[in-house]
């Protein structure tokens, strides 16, 4: 185990966003970055000469058991900051622990253990240097990374990662923010936090209302696991460090976006603390504007947004330091004015003036991890819950008047004659609600040369929708299921150059059953230039915890008049019955030793047979309670909406189907190329395919944007990206740019467009100051 190892701009010259960025650091805070290094070298105390085959077996935020090399050497990269310690195992030899140190920001470690003859009465744990460590991983991210520096948040910087696509609706910027990888669905990427859940297995993780400013970076990983055929994202958080660390940091920039972080760590004997507290603020470009729109109204319109969250985390070593206690707490609140930026309609949406929206998630865990001898256990227990509130009481709609009434468009059948039109008070009301709690378990076990593991986890979720005013269409559900998984795997080093790593798990989840999983994978380093990696996965255990069981309110359909369509929600299948999943992955790194240069490259296919997907149908009639099609048409004809003498338009239903079988497919692919002594080019592209190509008689039912044998809705086959890194070293000046390419049959549904940003920075004493420009020459400029 030699490694631990944005969304595209919104389309405004407004997000050609110039921010001023000002970091300070105080103590020994180093740069700004959230990971470090380790190596740890293995000699005989007696003659100097590197022992090979020594088990080490590192302790901390992060554990790893693994062999020494021929030349006695073990190498850790990207690892998180926080205190570790090494225990060294060889027989013949007096085994022993270390003392605690350090892994500090931007920072390599060098642990230098020789180890006496059993019985000899000498072991000794040798020094503990620091040094100044430089790496680039293509797929990690932290505060240091050259695209972080140009973004604006961790998830636009994501964005640019390859294979990982951070998407949200652009013209409504209270919608989710989520993430996916190499073309799966949301539902299929899990999103973790330090290794723990942030959603049920199955869900979908809304990025916005977690609050990632509390995260200090991410990693992301290709491999299928059970309610997460798509792979997952796993954040960082602050980690105790025996130093003390403290840290401030903002930005602002236009249309007021702006925010600021305070973060400390240190510790106190034997206790390690970790605090963070962060804010953000924003203005949509439409803020103080004044105009009419759908609500009949005009009024000068709010885009205001706020973030505001908090971290807490505790590190407590028992006295026989072989047992550490650990818990973290985090929350988050969200407040935002509803509004929205779309225009396809005689008059831009809205709903008139103070209606909001607000949000709270907050997360926790607690871990007890333990080592003895070569065994590392680790036992977490943890629970998350988050709440929206939408609070549009305030809404108005401009809708017809007859003799008969109005019944604010719900329900009503547009009986009688048209005597005008009036601007409706039409209240809507509602939250929802998620609460996942669990616990996880894992052991680390050490024999020779294979290292088995033993893993578990239990969660149960619920989710629930609870509408308090608003459409007779809208009913309370509530979605709950239970999932648990047990697995054992082995990584077996055949030689310093071949490892195979075999495993198998079963899962059973709520309505799937019982699933078996299992795969096989191997690593070959036939010589020091060029790694290879492959495996094979086979088994399915997706579940649909998003499952929409009701209809949404009418009066708020997407209407499109160029389209002549109406766009809703709607329940459709709850079981895709029995599945299956194929997933083959193939990996080549190269290294150009002498340059400093790398290449990678990452070729996969996976076919999955009867998950969930969601797609847009256009249901028959018949699908619809009474009255509901007859008040989207009398919104439709709204003199703000389309208007009279517009045709009807066709109604498409956002469901859930059932009886599909995918294909993604796919190359990925990294490099790292020096220009020169000071700059360095880190290109990125991403072919991805993914196809239905079956589905269930429901699809059937009516025209879809879902197309069996074509591409998946929203899902672009190319994307690309370059980013550029140099520094000049007489001003002390670091000079960023980054180009962004993304295909066509994108989420924003434009077509193939490139954003550019550039940036410079400039360290001062224990601080930074950075100045960066996003979306450049204005890529699809528009206020809407």
């Amino acid at each position: 185990m030699g490694e631990m190892s944005a969304r595209p701009f919104r389309s405004l010259r407004a997000l050609a966003f110039a921010a001023f960025v000002i970091a300070a650091s105080v103590a020994r805070a180093g740069a700004a970055s959230d990971t470090g290094e380790i190596t740890i070298t293995v000699v005989d105390s007696s003659s100097n000469l590197a022992l090979a085959n020594a088990r080490t077996i590192l302790v901390g935020p992060q554990t790893a058991s693994s062999l020494t090399t021929a030349a006695g050497i073990i190498h850790y990269t990207d690892v998180p900051v926080g205190i570790y310690r090494v225990r060294v195992v060889l027989r013949g030899y007096d085994s022993s622990s270390s003392a605690e140190f350090d892994v500090l920001p931007n920072r390599a470690v060098t642990v230098r253990v020789a180890l006496a003859f059993s019985g000899a009465g000498l072991k000794t744990i040798g020094s503990v240097t620091a040094r100044s460590k430089v790496t680039i991983a293509s797929t990690d991210l932290s505060d240091d990374s050259p695209i972080r520096r140009l973004s604006d948040s961790l998830t636009d910087a994501l964005n640019n990662v390859a294979g990982v696509s951070v998407t949200q609706d652009a013209t409504d910027p209270n919608s989710a923010v989520t993430v996916s990888l190499n073309g799966h669905d949301e539902s299929q990427t899990s999103v973790s936090l330090d290794g723990i859940p942030l959603a049920a297995a199955g869900g979908t993780a809304d990025l916005r209302a977690i609050g990632t400013d509390l995260f200090s970076g991410s990693s992301t990983s290709n491999a299928p696991g059970a309610g997460s055929l798509g792979g997952g994202v796993n954040f960082r958080t602050l980690q105790p460090t025996q130093a003390l660390q403290v840290r401030a940091n903002g930005t602002t920039g236009t249309f007021d976006r702006s925010n600021y972080q305070l973060a400390a760590t240190g510790s106190i004997g034997s206790l390690g603390l970790a605090l963070q507290h962060t804010w953000r603020g924003a203005n949509s470009p439409l803020t103080f504007q004044s105009y009419r729109d759908q609500s009949g109204l005009t009024y000068p319109h709010e885009g205001e947004s706020h973030s505001l969250g908090d971290f807490a985390k505790f590190r407590y070593r028992l006295g026989d330091e072989r047992t550490t206690f650990s818990g973290t707490a985090l929350s988050n609140n969200t407040d935002s004015n509803a509004i929205c930026a779309r225009d396809v309609t005689l008059l831009p949406c809205g709903i008139g003036p103070s209606n909001r929206n607000y949000g709270r998630f907050a997360f926790g865990y607690a871990t007890v991890q333990s080592l003895v001898g070569t065994v590392t256990t680790t036992l977490t227990a943890f629970e998350n819950a988050g709440t929206r509130d939408n609070d549009n009481a305030n809404r108005y709609v401009l809708l017809p008047e007859t003799a008969n009434g109005t019944g604010c468009g719900i329900g009503f059948g547009g009986a009688g004659t048209v005597i005008g039109y009036a601007e409706q008070l039409c209240p809507s009301v509602g939250n929802s609600e998620n609460l996942n709690r669990g616990f996880a378990y894992s052991a680390s076990i050490a024999q020779a040369k294979h290292t088995f593991a033993l893993t578990g986890n239990t969660t149960a979720s619920t989710n629930t929708f609870r509408p308090i005013a608003g459409s007779r269409f809208e009913k309370t559900f509530t979605n709950a299921s239970v999932s648990s998984n047990y697995g054992v795997s082995d990584r077996y080093d055949v030689d310093d150059r071949l490892t195979i790593s075999p495993h198998v798990a079963l899962a059973n989840t709520t309505a799937l059953g019982t699933s078996l999983l299992g795969g096989i994978a191997a690593s070959w380093r036939p010589r020091e230039a060029d790694t290879f990696g492959a495996s094979l996965s086979l088994g399915s255990s997706q579940p649909n915890v998003n499952l929409n069981r009701s209809f949404n309110d009418p009066v708020a359909a997407r209407f499109d008049c160029g389209a002549r369509t109406a766009s809703v929600n709607g329940p459709g299948d709850s079981n895709g019955g029995a599945q299956s999943a194929v997933s083959l992955d193939a990996t080549w790194t190269h290294a150009f030793l002498r340059a400093g240069a790398q290449f990678s490259v990452d070729a996969f296919s996976q076919v999955q047979s009867g998950q969930i997907v969601n797609a847009a149908i256009a249901e028959p009639a018949a699908y619809f309670p009474v009255g509901y099609l007859a008040t989207i048409a009398n919104v439709y004809a709204s003199s703000s909406v389309c208007g009279a003498a517009a045709p009807p338009p066709t109604v498409f239903v956002n469901e859930a189907i059932a009886g599909t079988r995918r294909i993604y497919q796919g190359v990925t692919a990294n490099a790292r190329f020096g220009i020169g002594r000071y700059f360095v080019a880190l290109p990125n592209y991403t072919l991805n395919v993914a196809k239905l190509t079956a589905a269930g008689p429901r699809l059937a039912d009516g025209p879809s944007t879902t197309i069996v044998g074509h591409q998946l809705p929203s899902r672009p086959v190319h994307r690309a990206g370059v980013t550029f890194d140099g520094f000049l070293p007489r001003s002390g000046i670091e000079l960023l740019a980054n180009a962004q390419f993304t295909g066509g049959n994108n989420q924003q549904n434009l077509g193939p467009y490139t954003t550019f940003a550039a940036g410079l920075s400039h360290s001062f004493g224990p601080g930074r100051v950075s100045l960066f420009e996003n979306n450049i020459f204005n890529t699809y400029g528009g206020t809407f």
